[in-house]
This record gives C-alpha cells, sequence and structure tokens, in this order.
C-alpha cells in the first residue's frame, strides 16, 4: 500500500516538474514584447494585448498575475496559455467567488468564504449558472440581492472564457471521425488544413462535375452490374461524341466504401479507347447519376488496379469534405454568441470607414464565403503556425511568428492610424510610475517625521525635499502619459480623480512650503507627502477595476468641461485635504513640543490652515458654479439638487462656515485644526459618498463596496477630533517664549 502512495506522489511530482520546466522555458525563451505589442479591439478602444490580459486577469481572479502549481506567470502568459494551451488553463484556480452561497446555488462544496476555482469546476453545473443568471437579469439591477450579482458577475467572466479559449479553434489540431483521412492525411488537421486539402484534391475530379451524362434507373443500374451498357447510357454516350463500337463492353464496377458512389469502366477492345464512370446515387437509391471522363488505356494496365485507384482517390476527396464539414460543425456550435464572437476582435478591417474590428472567426467564415484573402488568410496561417510551433515546443519558431504576426497586424493598424498610442501605453504599464511615487511618498513622509522630531533636522528636511520632489516628478510623469494616451484632461473618473487630487495636494505642499519654510520648515512638506500617500493607496484599490484607461460615459464626453468645472472642483477637494493633513500634524506636534515652542508653532500652522481654506474655498466655489453651466448646457438646468451638486455646495459652505467663525472670534488654532479635519469627511462625503446613493444624474461612478470603508474612515477622524479635544484640556496652555528664548530656536 504504501509503495503504491509513493509511485502516485513521484507521478505527480514527476509531471509538476516537467509542467514547471515547460512553463519556465517558454517564459524564458519566448520574445513576449512582441505579444504584448499587437493592438485589439475591446472596450470600445483600441489597447495593447498587455491591457487586454491585464484587465481580464484581474476581472477574473481579483489578482494582477496567476499564481499555478507551477509557479506565477504574468497577465501576458496567461492569455497566451489561454489561447494556444487552453486545457491548461482550465485546471488554473482563476475565478473569485466571495460568496458561499453562490457556489451552495449551483451545489458546490466550497473551500471558504472568498477563494478561487478552476474552469472544469464550473463546466458541468453552467446549465443550472446560466438558468440563475437568466432569472438574476430578469430583476430589476437595483433590487438584485449579492448573491443574484455575483451569480451574473460570475456567469459572464466564464462565458468570456470560453470565448478565449475557442477564439482559435479555426488553428487547433482537430481529431478526425474518419479512419481513411487519418491515415491519408495525419490524425491531427486543423479547419485551415482541412480548407487547404480540399482545394488542392478537388481539383482532380472537377472535369466530372462539368461532365453530367444522364441518370439510370434500377432496372438500367442493374443491367450496368450484370456487364451490359443500357441503351439510354449508350445514346448518351454518343450524345457526348463518344467513338465506342457496338463490341464495347462494362469491364468492371465496383462499389465504394461510402456506399452510395459506384465507379466503373466501359471499354472498346477495338479502339482501345473508353469511358471512366462516376454513379453517384440518390438519397433513396433509385436513380443513378452518371458522369464520365474518356481515356486512352494502355494494355499492360490492369482496369480493376485503375478503377480501386481512382474510387479510392474520389472516396477520400468525398470524405474529406464530409471531415470538413463536421468539424466545421462542431467548431462552429462553440462560436454561437455574442460573447464568443467579439472577445478577441484582433483584425482590423481593410476597409477605413468601418469602425468594429474583426475576430478571428468571423475572418475564417469570410475566407470561406469569398475565397482566400491575401492580408486575413496569410494572417490566420500565422496562428496556425503559431500553434504548431507551441505543440512542438519550437520557442524560436514561436519567436519568429511572433515578430512576422506583429509586423502584418501593425501594418494595417498604422494604415488606419490607430496604433500611435500603443507604445505609450505599454510604456505606462511597463514603467508602473504611480507605484514608484507611492513609495516615494511614504519615504518622504518618513523623513518629514524625523525631521520633525529634531534628528538631524536640516539633513533630513534636505534630503525629504528631495524624495518628495522625486516622487512627485515620477507622478507627473504617469499622468502626463495618461494625458498623451487619453487626449483629455487626467480627471475623467474616480480612479483619475484620486490622482489628480494627490499631485494638485503635493504640488500645492510645495507653495505652503515656500512660504512658511523658514518660520516652521517641513510642515508643507509632510501634509502633501502625506496626502499623497493616501490618496496614492487608495488609488491602487481602485486601478485594475476594469479598463482605468477605457472610454467616457456620455456625460463626462467633453474636454472643455473636464478642463474647466472638473479640473477646479478636483482643486478645490485637494486644497481641502491638504488643510485636513495639516489639522492632523497640527494636533500630534502637540504631544512632541514644548509649551514655549507649541506657541510658535501653533501660530505658523494656523497662518498656514487659513491660507489653504481660503484657498479651497474659492476654487471650491468657482468649480460648484462651473458645474451648474455645465449642468445648464447638458441637462437644460443650473441647478437641481442633485446629491453630487449638494456635496459640492456643502463643501462650499463647510469651508465658509470655518472663515466666519474665525472672523467671528468662535475659531483660533485649535478650532481651525479640528475644523479642517471634519473637513476631510465631508470631502469623503461629496466626493465618493454620494455615489451609494445610486439617484441623480450624476450616479455614474464606483459604489461597490464603498459604504463600510466610509464609515471606517469617518470614525478614524472623529477618533482624531475627539483626541485632539482631549488634547486641548489636558495639555498645559501654550506660552509665549521670550525674545532671547526665540532668537535660540532659530
Amino acid at each position: 500500500m504504501m509503495r503504491r502512495w509513493l509511485m502516485v506522489v513521484l507521478w505527480v511530482l514527476g509531471l509538476s516538474g516537467v509542467l514547471w520546466a515547460d512553463i519556465a522555458k517558454m517564459q524564458e525563451e519566448v520574445n513576449w514584447r512582441d505579444f504584448q505589442s499587437i493592438a485589439i479591439q475591446h472596450g470600445g478602444r483600441i489597447k495593447p494585448l498587455d491591457t487586454f490580459a491585464r484587465i481580464l486577469l484581474y476581472q477574473f481572479s481579483g489578482r494582477s498575475s496567476l499564481k499555478t502549481s507551477v509557479g506565477k506567470i504574468s497577465p501576458i502568459q496567461w492569455l497566451f496559455l489561454t489561447l494556444f494551451d487552453p486545457e491548461v488553463v482550465e485546471g488554473y484556480s482563476l475565478f473569485l467567488v466571495e460568496n458561499p452561497e453562490v457556489l451552495e446555488a449551483l451545489d458546490l462544496d466550497y473551500k471558504r468564504s472568498r477563494d478561487r476555482y478552476t474552469y472544469r469546476y464550473f463546466k458541468p453545473k453552467m446549465g443550472v449558472l446560466r438558468r440563475l443568471a437568466v432569472e438574476a437579469q430578469r430583476v430589476e439591477s437595483k433590487k438584485r440581492t449579492l448573491v443574484q450579482k455575483q451569480i451574473l458577475n460570475l456567469y459572464h467572466n466564464l462565458l468570456t472564457f470560453e470565448g478565449l479559449i475557442h477564439a482559435l479553434d479555426f488553428a487547433r489540431p482537430l481529431q478526425a471521425h474518419f479512419d481513411v483521412i487519418a491515415k491519408r492525411f495525419g490524425k491531427d488537421l486543423t479547419l485551415l488544413d482541412y480548407q487547404r486539402l480540399l482545394k488542392r484534391q478537388f481539383g482532380v475530379f472537377e472535369r466530372f462535375q462539368r461532365n453530367f451524362i444522364t441518370t439510370l434507373g434500377v432496372g438500367e443500374r442493374e443491367a450496368l452490374q450484370r456487364g451490359q451498357i443500357p441503351a439510354k447510357l449508350r445514346s448518351s454516350l454518343k450524345k457526348a461524341k463518344s467513338d465506342l463500337s457496338k463490341e464495347s463492353y462494362v469491364v468492371h464496377l465496383e462499389r465504394s466504401v461510402l456506399k452510395n458512389f459506384y465507379a466503373s469502366l466501359l471499354y472498346d477492345p477495338s479502339k482501345k479507347r473508353g469511358y471512366l464512370i462516376l454513379g453517384m446515387l440518390g438519397q433513396k437509391e433509385e436513380k443513378l447519376y452518371v458522369y464520365g471522363y474518356p481515356f486512352r488505356r494502355p494494355e499492360r494496365l490492369d482496369p480493376r488496379w485503375e478503377l480501386g485507384e481512382f474510387l479510392r482517390d474520389y472516396s477520400v476527396l468525398v470524405l474529406l469534405e464530409q471531415e470538413f464539414r463536421l468539424q466545421f460543425k462542431r467548431v462552429a456550435g462553440r462560436m454561437e454568441g455574442v460573447m464568443y464572437r467579439s472577445i478577441f476582435a484582433i483584425f482590423p478591417p481593410l476597409d477605413k470607414s468601418k469602425e468594429l474590428w474583426l475576430y478571428p472567426w468571423a475572418v475564417f467564415e469570410s475566407k470561406l464565403a469569398h475565397g482566400d484573402f491575401k492580408v486575413y488568410g496569410g494572417l490566420l496561417e500565422r496562428f496556425a503556425n503559431l500553434q504548431k510551433a507551441y505543440n512542438q515546443e519550437d520557442w524560436a519558431g514561436i519567436n519568429r511568428e511572433l515578430r512576422e504576426l506583429k509586423a502584418s497586424l501593425v501594418e494595417l493598424v498604422e494604415a488606419r492610424g490607430e496604433y500611435k498610442k500603443i507604445p505609450l501605453e505599454l510604456r505606462y504599464f511597463r514603467h508602473q510610475p504611480f507605484f514608484w511615487a507611492l513609495l516615494g511618498y511614504i519615504v518622504a513622509s518618513l523623513l518629514c517625521a524625523l525631521s520633525w522630531l529634531g534628528i538631524k533636522r536640516r539633513f533630513f528636511y534636505r534630503i525629504s525635499l528631495v524624495a518628495l520632489a522625486g516622487a512627485f516628478a515620477i507622478h507627473t510623469y504617469g499622468i502626463g502619459l495618461r494625458i498623451m494616451i487619453k487626449g483629455r484632461p487626467p480627471v475623467s473618473t474616480l480612479y483619475e480623480s484620486v490622482l489628480f487630487v494627490g499631485w494638485v495636494c503635493v504640488a500645492s505642499s510645495f507653495v505652503v512650503e515656500g512660504i512658511f519654510r523658514r518660520r516652521f520648515p517641513t510642515i508643507g512638506l509632510g501634509g502633501g507627502a502625506l496626502v499623497g500617500s493616501i490618496l496614492m493607496f487608495v488609488a491602487r484599490r481602485f486601478a485594475n477595476d476594469g479598463d482605468n484607461l477605457g472610454v467616457l460615459v456620455a456625460v463626462l464626453d467633453s474636454n472643455f468641461w473636464l478642463a474647466t468645472h472638473v479640473t477646479t472642483i478636483s482643486i478645490g477637494y485637494s486644497a481641502c485635504l491638504l488643510a485636513g493633513a495639516i489639522g492632523h500634524i497640527f494636533i500630534l506636534m502637540q504631544l512632541f513640543l514644548s509649551p514655549q515652542k507649541r506657541y510658535v508653532a501653533n501660530r505658523e500652522v494656523y497662518r498656514m490652515l487659513y491660507g489653504t481654506i481660503c484657498f479651497a474655498t474659492v476654487f471650491s466655489f468657482l468649480g460648484t458654479v462651473l458645474g451648474g453651466l455645465w449642468a445648464d448646457q447638458s441637462w437644460g438646468r443650473f441647478w437641481g439638487w442633485d446629491p453630487k451638486e449638494n456635496g459640492a455646495l456643502l463643501i462650499v459652505l463647510w469651508n465658509a462656515c470655518l472663515l466666519h467663525m474665525r472672523l467671528g472670534g468662535y475659531v483660533r488654532d485649535w478650532g481651525m485644526a479640528m475644523g479642517a479635519i471634519f473637513g476631510n469627511i465631508v470631502v469623503a462625503a461629496a466626493w465618493w459618498g454620494v455615489n451609494l446613493l445610486q439617484v441623480g444624474l450624476h450616479s455614474y461612478g464606483f459604489t461597490s463596496g464603498l459604504g463600510l470603508k466610509l464609515m471606517i474612515f469617518a470614525g478614524i477622524e472623529l477618533g482624531f477630533i475627539g483626541v485632539g479635544g482631549i488634547l486641548y484640556w489636558r495639555l498645559p496652555k501654550p506660552q509665549k517664549p521670550s525674545p532671547l528664548s526665540v532668537r535660540e530656536g532659530e
């Protein structure tokens, strides 16, 4: 028993080692950049295959790379395997299921509440899943339960995956139905191979289709089988200008393996000439349709051998045609449905007036209907060659075919003027600028904190300035790439607005630092670094949710208003958040400074807060007014008490309230700091929270999973305000320092 289990374990380990070696070899040898650079139409725009793979992998699994039993693979490598080795990918734990009730509805076991499962696990239950998805689809979207939403999402993902694994079935080897075909041409032929063989073989027998002679009934057919030439056939042959004499006879008649085909030789011994006859029975075998071709046979040729050879060739032709039709029907059955057809639209149309790209199966069907297209036919052959090279583990062949395929497709896309932004998008994802900007902001925040603690203050101040400037430069580079790729201001989605607001916060922090550096250095830098770190971290949460470079929703499709209203209101958000960050710093520094130093620090930070809140008020008000003008142009009214409009107004009113309370003497430094922190809650509610209502004309932003996060954020901010209130009452009041101590502090 132990020996049997040991053999099983060794076999599994050996198989895993082989698979790991194959994938590792593929990862190392294949030139992935050629494959990444191929363009595809998806989600309403042209994008590189690299972006296409990233979007789908995250959509399926919630991850930016795929963990397998043989190692981790990148999105583009996963896509390559999905296209050319679907049987392997079907066994990968790819599909994320967050709610076990989804699996219970399918009568499937689940591992834990949030886990990933293979396609094979769901395949037997696709019928049940389709029924549940149809039922969920009939329910109004706002009334669907969480389980119904996840069932629809899972069904959509599985259909999309099926579309991918079947996208290149025309180029994939298919097991032959007929042994004769397998022995003659090989076991594993593709649809392209069948088409090519038919074209080559059919030319041999075209003359018979053009030379119909007559039809024979049952009695005439029996006479033919007895070796007699029926009068009707002899008459038809004379009309066909045959010179057969009366002594001519039927040499042989043989039935083919197809049951409904006959062949015979009619021979005239005196003239050594004859007819090669091909007979095709009708469906009920009542009539024999006769085709013929005159020939001259050498004496040494055995007529039986000649007839058998002909019948064999013709039988193979007919079988080949039947094989092709069966295989075509088999593959076409998988291609039914929009999801299968449109998921891999990789062929740009030759007609520049057409916008929709073609998927490989549509091109293959067109090739059958309209002949061998020189351009598309060659591209289909490239995919077939890629499949053969992969099956043979010919890495050099794969690289060669990828290089040729990329060159051919890029030429077509460039002719349409649609390839210009593909290299920019590849660079954007390859360089990952916002990830490195996040690291830079975190480092700058830590260095600012060290400077505040008085540890080599000047040294850490300079390093923090360099770190923040470097991170800001990388941040600017990333936003610049997005502007060039999308051709519009970088504020068209909530994800982009987070990036832009973070950028404006950091830019504003340099201005604040420049004004207050001599009196109280690093406060501006620290606030900018802190807000930049938090917002960049938040942005990473939404970076992979769908296509973050996708097309605009219709209501936002205006570069003028994006550059005015949305940009202005985003600057207002930025200033509010920067003021909130400075408010946090104000409260934290009370714990580390003496009463004398707190007096000077509080006064300077108070001035920073006042200036920043004034700036925020102006831009929030201006952005709100511009939004009203846009609404008047788009919807015919300036103000409609829409939740988003109310949120923008709430920011203006809260900032105005703080300024009026300061003017009236109701709040000073502590009150302004805690009011700025509460302003963060107001901004979050106006920026993100209104999307949770899912009502109004602005309900086009991201909504899933925000409620709990916003509540946690508000709780943390309120807790900070509570801590500030406790410190205000418990700490000794700041004391105005003497002129001598001020001079020493300087």
